[in-house]
């Protein structure tokens, strides 16, 4: 079956994306475009399940990048990674975030690193920056073990390691994306 697929990305010239490694074969533009492909792929699978395994006449893809695309500064001197939040939607308008959150995927020398939760932002203290990861009710505990539930938040931190191009985090907070290619 032939069937029509409308992307739209709000934001063509990608201009929150921060500057490039030096001869990385990776950029972030093309880092962002592998994101990009991986969830118009998803909600292609996605739509045609809804339609009990028939493919749609036409599918749509949007991602108002402007909005989901920003800098973290990663280190004290300034090294920035850019994230990127899944807030997309497939056909019908559908979306892809949920009262936990949505994917996120922060970009860092060429890499890709994937998480659930809302919007990570970085701290500086002193000689180290925090990124800070937001995460739901349904991963939180009270001091006396008790589960938070709902929209509820807890942070949980994780910091950038220039030696070995990796975030260090307790239980591996931000893990290397299977869609990364490094």
């Amino acid at each position: 079956l032939r069937y029509l697929l409308t992307v739209t990305v709000l934001v063509l010239a990608l201009p929150a994306l921060g500057k490039d490694i030096p001869n990385s074969p990776h950029s972030t533009e093309k880092l962002t475009k592998i994101i990009l492909g991986h969830w118009v792929e998803w909600c292609m699978e996605f739509d045609k399940e809804l339609n009990e395994g028939v493919e749609l006449e036409g599918y749509s893809f949007e991602a108002n990048l402007d909005e989901n695309v920003y800098q973290i500064q990663l280190t004290p001197e300034g090294k920035m990674g850019t994230v990127l939040i899944a807030n997309f939607s497939c056909t019908n308008s559908r979306g892809l975030c949920g009262s936990g959150g949505c994917n996120q995927y922060i970009m860092a020398d060429g890499k890709i690193f994937e998480r659930h939760g809302h919007r990570p932002y970085s701290i500086t203290n002193q000689k180290q920056n925090f990124i800070i990861l937001p995460s739901s009710g349904g991963l939180c505990s009270w001091s006396n073990g008790e589960g938070l539930g709902g929209a509820s938040t807890c942070n949980q931190i994780a910091v950038w390691d220039d030696d070995h191009s990796s975030f260090i985090s307790i239980d591996n907070q931000l893990p290397l994306s299977e869609l990364s290619p490094e």
